[in-house]
């Protein structure tokens, strides 16, 4: 006496709830709601980050129902839930690390807007650490900064793959400088290790950006 898709939607509820019981005392699997999931139910802000990492296309397009103007999604319940209309999504990436996927166009076109940052200069970089780090030695933190914005720049001229280095790499030196209060050894650990692989790369980079700048340190 009820509608077909009422019917089926009633067996499909069936169906979980049965298995769903028998997983859970097999002690097998037990499905959680998302992070995603949970930030739509009530007004929240959620970050998804390095989307475009995702190796999937289809995985992020999952979730265009919820950008769309229904904002809505179905679970594998069944249930249907609504994003708050509170709800706020952030996606942030880096467009520039290797691995990185372009955005499937039905995701961009549902974005509100996209806002691109470039890199940090060495004042900003400067201003950041003091205020994270506490440590007032600005013309110190000056030729660090220096050093590893060209040490970033040789990674990218010479298109060095498997290396990094830019503000977490500074400020965990100044982290190590403050704790070793060698500002030698400390740029060896927190950034030069990060910056290449090989023994004779690191040495090439100690000698190029590091020791000009603290040749008496």
């Amino acid at each position: 006496g009820i509608e077909s898709d009422i019917a089926f939607q009633k067996i499909l509820d069936a169906a979980y709830r049965k298995g769903y019981e028998a997983a859970k005392a097999e002690k097998d699997f037990v499905m959680v709601e998302s992070e995603i999931i949970r930030a739509c139910r009530e007004p929240s802000v959620i970050e998804i980050q390095e989307p475009s990492s995702i190796e999937k296309p289809g995985t992020l397009t999952r979730l265009n129902s919820l950008f769309d103007d229904g904002a809505a999604t179905s679970l594998l319940t069944g249930e249907v839930v609504k994003r708050n209309p509170q709800t706020v999504v952030i996606m942030t990436t880096n467009l520039t690390y290797i691995g990185c996927q372009m955005f499937n166009e039905s995701v961009l076109s549902r974005m509100n807007q996209i806002q691109h940052r470039g890199e940090l200069s060495t004042e900003q970089m400067v201003i950041r650490a003091v205020r994270k780090t506490n440590f007032q030695e600005t013309e110190v933190l000056e030729k660090m900064a220096a050093a590893v914005q060209k040490i970033h720049e040789h990674l990218l001229r010479e298109e060095i793959q498997g290396g990094v280095c830019g503000y977490r790499e500074f400020e965990n030196w100044i982290w190590g400088y403050i704790a070793s209060g060698d500002i030698i050894e400390s740029a060896a650990d927190a950034v030069l290790s990060k910056a290449a692989l090989l023994e004779e790369d690191r040495a090439e980079l100690m000698n190029a950006y590091v020791l000009p700048y603290f040749e008496a340190a």
